[in-house]
């Protein structure tokens, strides 16, 4: 038996105390390291990391500052359209007063501005037709003073009153276009000029006065009578406007009185159109309250009053149906609807109609279908109708869903939102 074999004796007290108590090797950190390391993702991997978070903050910055800015440029496009409806619809007085006056010159400017807008001006052929009767109206008046000068002319040069000769010619020179008679009176006042003065004799009768402006008024008030009475009302308009322009103080009164009746019988016509076939084109309604409101300035104008504020009213109705104002037609059509249902053929009951279904419509586009339903039900109580009734369920169902609008809409391009047409609230 060796002694690997033999029983080993447990070692007493004494020797273990001797030889102490067993090493235990103190473990390396760097080999913990190590380990930690090869288990990891490595510095590369966190750097991609990283790097990857920033790219997509600095995508979230651009997308962000993209939406915004492109937000911002519709509430700008909104608000610069509505400064210029703002300002388009300023003209509309200015005009009138432009006509009144009969200053052409503004009013030709104010028309050229209207001709560029787009979409186009709401009556912008029957602003031209004002426009063109303005234009006739001076260009008339203009050719009749011209003519009345012609006239004199010779017979100042032939009574040697020149000073008043080469002060009509001086007038004369300004018209544009040119006089044609203009150079041979020209040549006719310098021959004159050039030629010796003869002193009149003393039995020589003296010139007669000249009256006011060369003119003679009192025949040219008689002309206007007898131009009236013949049912030439625009020429009697165009006499006594000359007569006011020369002396508005000759014959006041009765000048003013024929004034009032000539403007009064041009007017009251123009109110007798017919709107049945086209409710949207008022015909000679505007040029019909332009000459009622001048007749007013001399005199009472009765029944003509009631005529001019029904007109007034269609006319502004019919102005917000165009420009797709839909809440300021409906409110106006409403008030001309106190007073009748008609208006010169014209069913106002059925615009009203028209203007709350395309204001239901408007809604619509907006995904506003509690308002629609509204508008809906509103031209319903007016007139019975198959495809509103089908939007009113329609809008009513999508209004109790709570339905909003999609992010999408396939109706529109890409990156835009709709907007509700003029007229609609908070836009």
């Amino acid at each position: 038996m060796t002694d690997d074999t033999q029983p080993r004796r447990p070692p007493t007290l004494d020797e273990v105390l001797q030889e102490g108590p067993p090493l235990i090797e103190p473990q390396n950190d760097d080999d913990n390291d190590d380990a930690f390391t090869a288990g990891g993702p490595g510095c590369v991997i966190w750097s991609l990391v990283i790097l990857m978070l920033g790219i997509i903050s600095l995508m979230i910055v651009v997308m962000a500052g993209a939406a915004g800015w492109t937000q911002g440029q519709r509430v700008a496009q909104r608000t610069v359209s509505a400064a210029e409806l703002y300002f388009v619809e300023t003209q509309y007085p200015a005009i009138q007063t432009d006509v009144a006056d009969l200053n052409y010159e503004l009013l030709a400017t104010r028309m050229a501005f209207l001709a560029t807008r787009t979409p186009g001006v709401p009556q912008m052929d029957v602003l031209r037709a004002t426009e063109t009767a303005v234009y006739l109206n001076v260009t008339a008046t203009s050719r009749s003073v011209i003519n009345q000068q012609l006239t004199l002319i010779p017979q100042n040069l032939a009574e040697g009153d020149r000073p008043q000769a080469e002060q009509r010619l001086a007038f004369l020179a300004t018209q544009t276009p040119g006089v044609a008679e203009l150079p041979a009176l020209q040549a006719t006042a310098t021959a004159y000029r050039t030629s010796p003065t003869t002193t009149p004799t003393p039995l020589q009768a003296a010139p007669t006065p000249t009256p006011p402006g060369g003119f003679d008024l009192p025949t040219l008030f008689t002309q206007a009578q007898q131009e009236f009475s013949i049912g030439a009302y625009a020429d009697a308009y165009n006499t006594l406007d000359l007569i006011r322009r020369v002396d508005p103080n000759f014959n006041r009164t009765a000048v003013e009185a024929l004034l009032h009746q000539v403007l009064i019988a041009q007017a009251r016509p123009l109110y007798n159109v017919n709107l049945s076939a086209d409710p949207s084109n008022p015909g000679t309604l505007a040029e019909a309250i332009r000459l009622t409101d001048l007749a007013e300035q001399y005199g009472s104008i009765d029944d003509l009053a009631y005529e001019r504020d029904i007109a007034t009213l269609y006319l502004n109705a019919i102005t917000a149906i165009d420009a797709g104002n839909h809440d300021v037609a409906i409110r106006r059509l409403q008030v001309i609807l106190t007073y009748q249902s008609t208006y010169k053929g014209a069913d106002l009951n059925r615009l009203l109609f028209n203007e709350y279904v395309a204001y239901g419509d408007a809604w619509a586009l907006e995904y506003n279908w509690c308002q629609a339903e509204q508008q809906y039900q509103q031209a319903l109580t007016l007139f019975s109708d198959p495809s509103v009734s089908g939007k009113r369920n329609n809008a009513r169902d999508l209004c109790q869903q709570g339905q909003t609008a999609p992010t999408t809409n396939p109706n529109l391009p890409p990156n835009e939102t709709p907007v509700a047409p003029i007229g609609v609230p908070g836009t």
